[in-house]
């Protein structure tokens, strides 16, 4: 993954992230940082980040984020600096090729997915449509 750090006038640096090959699923290193932080909080530092596509949402599907302790046996797992996140196949088919990363806003951080190749999304920017 490269990672270009681009200088601006605005208080904050902005980053631009690369789309990735369609079979990778990026992990940056602002969001490997926040996800070691979050499973600190929750004292479960062994934890993988489940990634996963769902139906749901207003346009057809969402994109879900969420903790759990064991991965599946066709999951693919991908590391960065100590944090783990999983993906099963089919969800990786839609999502391939974007990087996870953190958004900075209103005091808060989020995770969110740059170069999503599925970021057909509608107004609540939760959900998607193929």
């Amino acid at each position: 993954m490269k990672l270009l750090k681009i200088r601006t006038n605005t208080p904050q640096d902005t980053y631009i992230i690369e789309p990735l090959e369609k079979n990778i699923l990026g992990i940056s290193a602002q969001a490997a940082e926040h996800l070691k932080y979050l499973m600190q909080q929750e004292n479960k530092t062994n934890n993988f980040l489940r990634v996963a596509i769902k139906g749901g949402g207003c346009s057809g599907l969402m994109l879900c984020f969420e903790f759990c302790e064991n991965t599946k046996a066709q999951d693919i797992i991908f590391e960065k600096d100590s944090a783990r996140v999983c993906i099963d196949p089919k969800s990786l088919g839609f999502l391939g090729g974007a990087t996870l990363h953190v958004r900075e806003e209103f005091g808060g951080k989020e995770l969110i997915l740059v170069n999503n190749p599925s970021e057909k999304q509608c107004s609540c920017g939760k959900s998607f449509s193929l």
